[in-house]
């Protein structure tokens, strides 16, 4: 667009930042009075090999309507062990106030790691579109192990 100056990078930051705590606060009050809320949460890279975690909650809000909000989305830098998982979801409920015995479950795929670090949180629910995804592609040949 003729005439259009760019924003600095710094000045992007700064606002982008303070949209971030502005939601974080929204969020923060929308969970506040839940009472029972469940979580989805998956892991997973990109091409660059970078890792990423995100957080879903689904919970009925007062009128009874179903409602899912992403909750968390980072990039995961640690090992995929066990208990870098399970800390940083503890981590990411904290930051939003959301006491663990809130979480009523906790649904993942069958990761061992995953598996593991969301048990020690909540009761955990196997993923059924993860399953069938393995069933379909074992199935078909689409999916062999290396050796």
């Amino acid at each position: 667009m003729p005439g259009f100056k760019a924003f600095c990078r710094h000045t992007v930051d700064r606002r982008i930042k303070k949209e971030f705590f502005s939601y974080k606060k929204k969020l923060i009050a929308k969970l506040e009075p839940i009472k029972s809320i469940a979580l989805t949460t998956d892991l997973w890279r990109n091409r660059n090999l970078t890792h990423f975690m995100c957080l879903t909650a689904h919970f009925f809000n007062k009128n009874f309507e179903y409602v899912s909000l992403v909750v968390a989305f980072r990039k995961f830098n640690d090992q995929h062990l066990s208990i870098n998982l399970e800390t940083r979801i503890r981590k990411e409920l904290e930051a939003l106030k959301i006491p663990p015995e809130k979480v009523s479950f906790i649904t993942s795929d069958n990761g061992s790691d995953v598996k593991k670090a969301t048990s020690e949180i909540s009761t955990r629910i196997s993923c059924m579109a993860h399953n069938l995804n393995l069933i379909v592609k074992n199935s078909l040949g689409l999916w062999k192990q290396k050796r």
